[in-house]
């Protein structure tokens, strides 16, 4: 089972065995000559060597169980052991292996072989003996190991007036060894989608609910089986179960705590189209809330990121997002993994794991999810055959790995539907105790079962698959419509008191917009519904009409009066700006009491005189944030320097003054030096006058 030569010849093997069976068929297996149909009630399935075990049919509607006298009689047959997936399927259709032995048991309680109760209106309660070695009239041969197909034949003398055909599972009595047992794992998540509100707010439709109580009873009955079972639902619709439900709550949490719970972003989100949009961080973050939500409700779980369940496309961009978060195995039905490029399609086989390109020379396993299987296990007609039919198939697969020669517990096999929803209750009541019970499988963790299985070889190398570039809805516009209107929620909460109701709401809304829960449409209206009531906001605010005012000093104070009409306080970022004035405290927050008006006083500083604009913007408090109002624009005159002039034209007069007063001082005392020049004894004699 490790190339394309063995699996061809596989496929030829079966092809002869399902020839044979069909040239040795018993007859129609689902109703008798007259066409009438027995209908199976109850049955044991494991049978041990030589021991009887009961069987439980229910009788064709028109049937008098009075006129059930001695001439009538139930027959039943046995076939050689089945140990390939082609014989069995024709087994099941009605084409049935070579007849081993028959067993009649007269409904004439005086010659009874065995036990026939018709206490049940209706019904046919038989104890069936059997035997291993010995081949007596007293007991029906079942000689060897395997799986054994049944055919239950009521007769009124030699003809058939209605039959059934059903498995059992002969069995050794000191079970398997240990390598020929083959791992089961099972998987099932929520399918449906919650209902996301225009405020972000999540909600479950009645679908919804009908899922999440149909999977609490599944999984209830399978953790009464001690059954591992992976599950992966929606954080948000368990919460929203948890708050609004209380009686599925009382019986959906208990049902996951018990389970392998896998873990889910908070709210739908596809990997492929987040890597797309290259927006990694958000699909970190809503997982991380969803796990932290299923732990607060489910105190003690553990929420398991070792496994992927892809029941959409995924992009090789999504897969190593999702490899780089933990996941180890991804778990694909066959119609997803069937059309990837470099998949063996109808040659796979879905014991063993294929490998996934992540493109970066790396490989994630994928356990293809057989189709068979889960073709079956989306039947709910007839539960209890359908569980039956799954755990027999299960253990010709165990024994169609052994006859090929492979080790049976390093193959395994996945069982979900191929919706990989919930399995019906009804059948999971059924199908849990035949799975836990029946020696030769063993129901074991998706996590365990990655570790224990081989990978598929072709031609000795690993069967690795292709993944598809682009997969998802494209969500690059949807994330930047989130980015910019989480912007304006930002500024919007500024405006704020922390105790604020809204603001949780808005986050919550922004959140829920990249959801792939909602589609764009919708995704536009919380936006335009966010942006709306932003505005009105907003529109609590009222900046004065443009008015003039005069600086009378150097330093002065610049009165500013906002309204605020609305019943809460809003917080508003001033800034003023002119080019002849500076404003020394920059920017300031105020606080604007509710329906009143709040004056601020604004301390200024003339540059110089004259008339000059001033700009008042109203921000909101975040930065850099955005205008609130639009810009206002005041006229502003500054006569703070006229006194300045005056002094300097006086300071000017008196320096004037003291340089005409000093300059006429000096001349004065010059012509005074020369009258008494002539005298002074150092002058000498005086010049003669002729």
């Amino acid at each position: 089972m490790t190339d394309r030569g063995a699996l061809v010849g596989r496929c030829l093997t079966a092809a002869v065995l399902a020839a044979g069976s069909l040239a040795t068929a018993a007859g129609p297996a689902a109703a008798g000559e007259d066409g009438q149909a027995l209908g199976l009630v109850a049955k044991q399935f494991v049978v041990g060597p030589d021991a009887p075990f009961a069987l439980t049919v229910s009788l064709p509607s028109g049937f008098d169980p009075a006129d059930l006298d001695g001439d009538w009689s139930v027959v039943v047959t046995s076939h050689i052991p089945i140990v390939d997936r082609a014989v069995f399927d024709e087994a099941r259709n009605g084409s049935l292996p070579r007849v081993v032995d028959s067993l009649e048991l007269s409904l004439d309680p005086a010659t009874a072989v065995a036990p026939v109760d018709l206490s049940v209106p209706g019904q046919l309660a038989l104890t069936v003996p059997t035997e291993s070695v010995d081949d007596t009239a007293a007991a029906l041969q079942l000689p060897s190991t395997g799986v054994i197909t049944l055919l239950v034949d009521l007769r009124n003398g030699t003809r058939s007036a209605a039959s059934l055909s059903t498995f059992v599972a002969r069995v050794a009595a000191d079970g398997p060894d240990r390598a020929d047992v083959l791992p089961v794992g099972l998987v099932m998540q929520q399918v449906t989608a919650p209902i996301i509100g225009l405020d972000g707010a999540v909600s479950s439709s009645d679908e919804t609910l009908a899922e999440l109580a149909a999977l609490a009873t599944s999984l209830t009955a399978f953790a009464g089986n001690a059954a591992d079972v992976a599950v992966l639902v929606d954080p948000s619709s368990v919460r929203a179960v948890a708050d609004a439900q209380p009686d599925l709550a009382a019986t959906l949490l208990p049902a996951l705590a018990a389970s392998d719970l896998l873990a889910a972003p908070r709210l739908p989100l596809d990997p492929s189209s987040v890597s797309h949009a290259q927006h990694p961080d958000t699909y970190v973050e809503l997982l991380r809330e969803g796990e932290d939500l299923l732990t607060d409700l489910l105190p003690g779980a553990v929420v398991d990121r070792s496994v992927d369940v892809v029941d959409a496309a995924i992009s090789t961009g999504g897969a190593l997002l999702q490899r780089n978060l933990g996941t180890r195995l991804m778990v694909m039905p066959y119609r997803l993994y069937e059309p990837l490029p470099g998949s063996l399609r109808g040659f796979t086989d879905t014991t063993q794991l294929v490998g996934a390109d992540l493109g970066d020379g790396s490989t994630v396993p994928i356990a293809v999810v057989d189709s068979d299987l889960a073709a079956q296990l989306t039947s709910t007609e007839h539960p209890l055959v359908t569980a039956i039919d799954i755990t027999a198939e299960l253990l010709v697969i165990a024994a169609q790995i052994e006859l090929y020669g492979g080790i049976t517990a390093r193959h395994g096999l996945v069982l979900g539907r191929d919706d990989l929803g919930v399995i019906d209750p009804a059948l999971a009541t059924h199908l849990a105790p035949l799975l836990v019970s029946t020696p030769g499988l063993a129901l074991t963790s998706l996590d365990d079962l990655s570790g224990s299985v081989d990978r598929l070889l072709l031609d000795g190398r690993p069967v690795v698959v292709s993944l598809p570039a682009d997969a998802g809805p494209d969500l690059t516009e949807r994330f930047a419509l989130a980015d910019a209107i989480a912007g304006d929620t930002v500024e919007t909460a500024s405006m704020l008191t922390s105790d604020d109701g809204r603001v949780a709401a808005w986050v919550t809304a922004v959140q829920a917009l990249p959801s792939t829960a909602i589609d764009d449409r919708q995704a536009d209206t919380m936006v335009d519904q966010l942006r709306a009531q932003f505005q009105e906001v907003r529109d609590c605010v009222v900046a004065p009409d443009p008015y003039s005012l005069t600086l009378t000093g150097r330093s002065s104070v610049v009165p500013i009066t906002l309204t605020n009409r609305c019943t809460m306080p809003i917080s508003v970022r001033l800034q003023l700006d002119s080019a002849k004035i500076d404003f020394p405290d920059g920017e300031t927050t105020e606080v604007l009491a509710p329906g009143a008006d709040t004056q601020v006083r604004v301390r200024a500083e003339a540059r110089t005189n004259g008339k000059s604009s001033v700009f008042l913007r109203v921000f909101t408090p975040a930065q850099p944030g955005s205008q609130v109002v639009p810009e206002v624009v005041l006229t502003a005159r500054a006569n703070s320097l006229a006194g300045v002039g005056q002094l300097l034209l006086g300071a000017g007069v008196l320096v004037v003054l003291a340089w005409w007063l000093r300059h006429w001082r000096a001349s004065k005392r010059r012509a005074l030096a020369d009258e008494v020049a002539a005298r002074h004894p150092a002058a000498g004699p005086a010049p003669d006058p002729q």
